[in-house]
């Protein structure tokens, strides 16, 4: 990890919302936690059945399409056990990644300029899968300064989770 890198200003403004990103995601597992008991249930609670239809709606969890919401409206059909189970994997590796990250293990980078044509719009960017496969010459965020720094702090929040689940491995993350 270049340490230039680490401790820039803009850096270590990113690094004081990684908490808010731990909050972020502890309230989305508590979502998809309802969903589950929606789906062993024989007759879920009304909050149950919600949490289901929404983390059918915003997981992209196989060839559904997300426009249809009428499909999503009852509590079964939606979305399977384990469809469920890769779900909550996720965000215990995403934990696990912001808490490395917030013990310095893993880096918030600026990221390198010129940006790879491949990466021209992007925000910011991670390796599809480092974290989870221990890649240490890949790993962590890299986030466009130009683009980023002005943003307001909920937006870089979302930024966080959004390539925190592609370091874990989700290559296109609707989260």
């Amino acid at each position: 990890m270049p340490e230039s890198k680490i401790f820039s200003p803009f850096i270590q403004k990113i690094q004081t919302l990684i908490p808010i990103a731990q909050t972020w995601r502890t309230a989305a597992e508590k979502v998809v936690e309802s969903a589950e008991r929606a789906l062993s249930s024989q007759n879920p609670n009304a909050d149950d059945r919600l949490a289901l239809s929404l983390v059918s709606i915003i997981f992209k969890t196989s060839n559904r399409s997300r426009s249809n919401v009428e499909n999503y409206n009852t509590a079964g059909g939606s979305i399977t056990f384990p469809e469920i189970t890769k779900i909550k994997k996720t965000f215990q590796d995403i934990r696990d990644f912001l808490n490395a990250v917030q013990s310095n293990n893993v880096g918030l980078y600026e990221a390198p300029t010129p940006l790879p044509p491949s990466l021209s719009e992007a925000l910011a960017y991670a390796n599809v899968g480092s974290w989870t496969t221990k890649d240490t010459n890949n790993d962590g965020i890299y986030f466009v300064k130009s683009r980023v720094e002005n943003k307001a702090n909920d937006f870089i929040v979302d930024i966080i989770i959004h390539e925190s689940s592609h370091a874990v491995g989700i290559d296109h993350a609707l989260i």
